[in-house]
């Protein structure tokens, strides 16, 4: 069991952002997890073509992936 001590020395608000000045940090962000998706969905796909012996990669059996 761990244990975290935390100071607080300073607390400054928060302000909610107009969509238009968030939106390109929101896509970018949706863009970056789309395509990590992506090469985890592809790398599973040649893991299960790859004769791999001793380790488990969990591979896909299908090419059909979400």
């Amino acid at each position: 069991m761990a244990f975290h001590t935390v100071s607080v020395d300073q607390r400054i608000p928060g302000a909610r952002l107009p969509f238009e000045m968030a939106k390109d940090g929101i896509a970018k962000r949706l863009r970056a997890a789309v395509e990590e998706k992506a090469v985890r969905q592809y790398v599973s796909i040649l893991a299960a073509q790859a004769d791999i012996q001793g380790v488990d990669l969990d591979a896909a059996q299908n090419p059909l992936l979400q």
